[in-house]
């Protein structure tokens, strides 16, 4: 058995070894940790400007859709309105051919009544001998 001041020597000794071993594992952990942080903050920044250029990309993709859709609205609004011009142009086309024909059959009744009428008028005509003397055709109605 070791004497008091060799067991308190040799306790001593132990906890300076223990002592060192602890601080070179806390300089070990505090290495790692620094790297871990290190590494961290590199993910970090990546992550940003990945989620960034994400956003960019979704901005850009959402205006050139915008554009494409407001192109499309202007492109179908001009076509609904050159058909609703039709439809109106038809629509008055059939208007005007319905009264066109009755007009019709009244320039066609005016233009038999004239036909009859020069037919009088030719057929009215004074013949000598069968004929005929040279004066103006009169008009009769």
């Amino acid at each position: 058995a070791l004497p008091i001041s060799g067991r308190y020597d040799k306790l001593i000794q132990d906890s300076s070894l223990k002592e060192m071993q602890l601080k070179s594992r806390i300089e070990e952990l505090s290495v790692e940790l620094a790297h871990k942080e290190e590494e961290r903050a590199e993910n970090l920044r990546g992550l940003i400007e990945e989620n960034e250029s994400l956003t960019k990309n979704f901005k850009d993709q959402l205006r050139a859709i915008q554009h494409d859709h407001r192109q499309t609205v202007d492109v179908l609004q001009q076509q609904v309105a050159a058909l609703e011009s039709q439809i109106s142009f038809f629509k008055n086309q059939a208007t005007t051919k319905k009264s066109s024909k009755e007009d019709d059959v009244k320039l066609s009744t005016m233009l038999l009544r004239e036909e009859r009428s020069r037919a009088l008028v030719i057929g009215s005509d004074d013949t000598v001998l069968g004929k005929r003397e040279n004066k103006p055709k009169e008009w009769k109605i």
